[in-house]
């Protein structure tokens, strides 16, 4: 067996590593999902866009709107895709992000384990010293996954839109096929 295997304070240093490394790779991921996030969020508005553009030519369209029950469909239809436009973007604006911990930040745990004139206190330090960076990336993943948690809800609230729309659009076709009055 290695000295490392025996040493609790290596067990701990190596343990902590790892929390460390998992969250900056867990923080890699969730920033190209917070892209992959605005990409849908995108995709959302451009398509709720292009049906609202639909939406209005088909005004143009009197006998069809002549149909009473069409006229309400088309009503909520209209509604839902603004409804659509705006979660999409909620999803899309301007967030403050909480920024990753820096180098400074990392400095300022050393030199206030390096301060510590108690060398017990400098050794226990020095032990949980990359414990203590990877709370520093505990704090900012969870921050950067509650934001993409709230733009995941709006643009799933986006689609649920875009989808009554859908439901409503394929109802008015159906009405005017049958041309029920």
């Amino acid at each position: 067996m290695s000295s490392e295997q025996l040493n609790p304070a290596a067990l701990v240093q190596s343990a902590q590593r790892e929390i460390l490394d998992t969250y900056r790779k867990e923080s890699e991921q969730l920033a190209s999902a917070f892209r992959d996030l605005d990409s849908k969020a995108q995709g959302t508005a451009t398509l709720a866009g292009g049906f609202l553009a639909a939406s209005l030519a088909f005004l143009n369209r009197r006998e069809d709107l002549g149909i009473m029950p069409v006229r309400g469909i088309l009503v909520i239809s209209i509604l839902s895709l603004i409804g659509s436009i705006v979660f999409a973007l909620l999803a899309l604006r301007i967030r403050t992000l909480a920024a990753s911990p820096s180098g400074e930040d990392v400095r300022k745990l050393l030199v206030k384990i390096a301060s510590d004139t108690d060398e017990q206190n400098r050794t226990k330090g020095l032990t949980y010293f990359y414990g203590d960076a990877a709370e520093l990336w505990r704090r900012f993943v969870e921050n950067r996954r509650r934001v993409n948690e709230e733009k995941a809800e709006y643009i799933w609230s986006a689609q649920k839109c875009l989808l009554l729309t859908a439901l409503s659009v394929s109802l008015i076709i159906i009405l005017i096929l049958l041309n029920f009055q």
